[in-house]
């Protein structure tokens, strides 16, 4: 394997925030509103000012703008944390002790998604449904959503976006506690735990998830009766096989990006004893880590692979991708394709309060074992997502 060695995730940085308290009368007890479990936000609701906020739970000392995260009021009257960080990529969604709203801006009028909790598919939506209600949370817990689009055959669609969030759900307020202030304070201690840290590292793996495949009957030294080695593995966290793997190191304070890549050794097996015969490492030529552009509060970077087979005369996992990180703990998806085989897995590495974090930006099963010519045999697939880490 060829590799250059560097550390793969930053220092944990945790910020005090301070903020301004729901005034009350000194001669009564702070009035309790109700939290409705039936009230679902919309995110036109919040563009249009029909949700109003009531206090925030947000800092610029945490790296969150003032106003991104709330204590709400829906147009019902009934009261939930807001998170609006991303409205303007297109989502947002609420948290009651009993209920995660989530509501988005879907690419078209009859698009389908799929959710998934924490990892694990939780609704697959109906044509032209673009909320979700999640009721089976407990307060106290937190929860990363996918909200992936489904493109029914398609490689990609110009529009379509995949998102991540993460949520927290607040408890029940304790006895003769304001619900308002309950939510403020537990809004706070969510964005002060999920402040990103001094770095982070953003990594693009491709794989084949099989142990070995078979070699084609023709193309390569060795055919009919042989296998190449594969990684055996699945999306795993902290994986260690790889086909290719190209990633950077981004350091906040100085938005310095610091490049890495790594190709996997390719091994072949002759099948009637499971011998190995020969094994070769390719290229690294065609590996791009590097950083495009920065500013007070985010880093672009243009991540490349290309490595050949170096036992076969054609084909290549290739492809491109350009991505901007914010320091606040956001992401998107710019631009950029790639070959669809083998699979592909984009993710981002980070500390918070809660230990080492990875998110998962981007996923994709190989189609063919053709697609490695190019496009003649099997069309580009376009990256996309955005979300938070």
């Amino acid at each position: 394997m060829i590799r250059k060695a560097w550390p793969v995730a930053g220092l944990l940085g945790v910020t005090l925030v301070t903020i301004t308290a729901f005034p009350c009368p000194a001669s009564a007890e702070p009035p309790t509103l109700r939290v409705d479990a039936e009230a679902a936000l919309t995110i036109a609701d919040v563009r249009t000012g029909r949700v109003i906020s009531l206090a925030d739970a947000s800092a610029p000392e945490s790296g969150y703008p003032p106003g991104t995260l709330v204590v709400a009021k829906m147009p019902s009257g009934s009261l939930g944390i807001v998170d609006r960080t991303m409205l303007d990529q297109g989502v947002v969604s609420k948290a009651t002790p009993s209920a995660v709203d989530l509501s988005w801006d879907a690419y078209a009028p009859s698009a389908r998604y799929e959710i998934s909790r924490d990892g694990k598919v939780v609704a697959t939506l109906a044509s032209g449904v673009s909320t979700y209600r999640d009721t089976k949370v407990s307060g106290g817990s937190k929860y990363r959503y996918n909200i992936v689009p489904l493109l029914a055959g398609e490689v990609s669609h110009p529009s379509a976006k995949m998102w991540s969030m993460s949520v927290g759900v607040p408890s029940p307020p304790a006895k003769q506690q304001s619900t308002a202030h309950s939510l403020q304070r537990q809004g706070l201690a969510h964005a002060r735990a999920a402040a990103p840290g001094a770095s982070t590292s953003l990594w693009w793996d491709t794989f084949i998830p099989q142990s070995r495949i078979d070699a084609p009957p023709v193309g390569c030294e060795y055919g009919s009766g042989y296998a190449f080695g594969g990684d055996g593995r699945t999306y795993s966290p902290l994986p260690q096989t790889f086909r290719t793997r190209v990633g950077v190191l981004i350091t906040w304070y100085n938005k310095d990006v610091r490049g890495d890549w790594a190709i996997g050794e390719t091994k072949v097996y002759r099948k009637s004893d499971g011998a190995v015969v020969s094994r070769k490492t390719a290229s690294g030529s065609g590996m791009v880590a590097r950083k495009l552009s920065s500013g007070s509060d985010y880093v672009g970077v243009r991540l490349e692979t290309h490595a050949s087979n170096p036992f076969c005369s054609v084909g290549a996992i290739d492809g491109g991708l350009t991505m901007h990180l914010k320091q606040v703990g956001h992401y998107s998806v710019i631009s950029g394709n790639h070959r669809q085989m083998p699979n592909h897995h984009v993710y981002i590495q980070d500390y918070n309060d809660d230990g080492l974090v990875i998110t998962d930006v981007y996923k994709r099963d190989a189609a063919n074992p053709l697609c490695l010519i190019g496009t003649v045999t099997c069309p580009l697939a376009n990256f996309f997502g955005s979300g938070s880490w």
